[in-house]
């Protein structure tokens, strides 16, 4: 499955399971100016399978690593968040 289609079923996920729409934008690069990501222009982004650059490549990488590891029951979304920052911090 291509990446752009994880990030989609993976939001789609975190979404239906209470992950909020501030928790989302913490996990994007605009967060760092303040802005605010949702779910429907996300989704629409990735809906079309692309090659991404660095920065929505690690943003995808974020979302598709917090999903996995709640399906896992790996942590709470606040401790996953966390995590995925520091594997892929905001630039």
């Amino acid at each position: 499955m291509h990446i752009c289609e994880q990030v989609v079923t993976n939001a789609k996920y975190l979404e239906d399971n209470g992950f909020t729409q501030k928790q989302l934008s913490s996990l994007h690069h605009l967060s760092l100016q303040g802005k605010e990501e949702r779910y429907s222009s996300l989704i629409k982004y990735f809906s079309v399978n692309k090659n991404l650059r660095d920065r929505n490549t690690d943003l995808a990488n974020r979302i598709i690593f917090v999903a996995n590891q709640y399906k896992l029951n790996k942590g709470t979304f606040s401790q996953l968040i966390e995590q995925a920052l520091k594997k892929w911090p905001l630039t």
